[in-house]
């Protein structure tokens, strides 16, 4: 529901996006088509970006990481250079900062096999400033393999308890 809600405003901005769309390979055995999240293509149906989402209610490292491999190696047929990986957190609001610590830590230092982080930076934003908390935090990291340089955004969205 969160990722067709996600394409129905990119819809409504003219941008091409399909959800739980067939792409590259599945992350098991690798033999399936993969599940991926969200295709979003503008400009008479180029490829622009592809979306991987996972919900965690802790730092499930394995999980995030198993994402973060789809996205990077098994469902970027097209080779593209900016990709989006969103974790939706269920969690209280301190639970969410102590999560989102541990992940910060932890994009910093994981990268997929072949692959290593280039460069990380991490942003804070939220609706209500005036809160000592916030719900949305993102990383933008750059991977390096080879030649191949791509940009991930990693959104973290504390979705409530």
């Amino acid at each position: 529901e969160r990722t067709t809600y996600i394409r129905d405003l990119l819809r409504a901005k003219g941008y091409i996006a399909n959800d739980q769309s067939r792409g590259g390979i599945s992350g098991g055995d690798g033999k399936q088509a993969g599940e991926l999240d969200l295709d979003i293509r503008k400009f008479d149906n180029i490829p622009w970006t592809i979306c991987e989402a996972l919900r965690v209610k802790g730092v499930e490292k394995v999980n995030w990481n198993d994402h973060l491999n789809r996205l990077l190696k098994n469902y970027n047929s097209n080779g593209l250079r900016f990709l989006i990986q969103v974790t939706y957190v269920d969690s209280t609001r301190q639970r969410f900062k102590e999560i989102v610590k541990d992940f910060k830590d932890h994009v910093r230092m994981y990268a997929p096999e072949g692959f290593r982080v280039v460069t990380n930076s991490f942003h804070y934003y939220s609706a209500e400033p005036w809160k000592n908390y916030q719900f949305i935090r993102t990383s933008r990291c750059e991977y390096r393999c080879g030649d191949y340089q791509p940009t991930v955004y990693h959104i973290f969205v504390r979705m409530g308890e």
